[in-house]
C-alpha cells in the first residue's frame, strides 16, 4: 500500500472564472488512514492572510477520500468533501471537491519524487 505522508503542494479551483487557489498539505498516513493540516491562501474567501484546516479520511487502492474542516471563523464554513485518484506511483492526486449542496470542482495535489527515496532508504536502514 503506498504511504501518502509527507508535504503535498496543490491548487483548487472554483466553478466559473475565478482564480486556482493554492495550498500546502501535511499529511500523516497510517494504514490508509489518513490525518493532517491544509494551509492555504484566504483570497477565495475575500480574507487576507492565511487560512487553516484539518483533514480526515482514507485511500483504498488508488482512491483517497477526506473531509476538510475549516479551523473557526467569524462566519461557519461548511466542510468539504474531497475524492481523488492517486497516481504516478504515489506522488499525484487529482480528483473533486465538493460542498454538499453548494460548490464543486477540482483539485490536484503533488510530492516531489525524492519522497519515495527517503522512504526506501529509511526502510532499508531499519531492516
Amino acid at each position: 500500500m503506498t504511504d501518502l505522508s509527507g508535504r503535498w503542494s496543490g491548487s483548487y479551483c472554483y466553478p466559473g472564472s475565478l482564480e486556482p487557489v493554492a495550498f500546502v498539505a501535511d499529511l500523516r498516513d497510517e494504514g490508509g488512514f489518513v490525518s493532517g493540516l491544509i494551509d492555504e491562501d484566504g483570497a477565495g474567501f475575500g480574507r487576507s492572510g492565511r487560512m487553516h484546516s484539518t483533514l480526515a479520511g482514507r485511500h483504498d487502492g488508488t482512491l483517497l477520500t477526506f473531509t476538510k474542516i475549516y479551523d473557526a471563523h467569524d462566519e461557519v464554513i461548511a466542510p468539504v468533501q474531497y475524492e481523488g485518484l492517486i497516481g504516478d506511483e504515489g506522488h499525484e492526486v487529482g480528483g473533486t471537491w465538493a460542498i454538499a449542496g453548494d460548490w464543486s470542482g477540482p483539485f490536484v495535489m503533488t510530492r516531489p519524487r525524492e519522497h519515495g527515496a527517503k522512504q526506501r532508504a529509511e526502510a532499508g536502514a531499519t531492516i
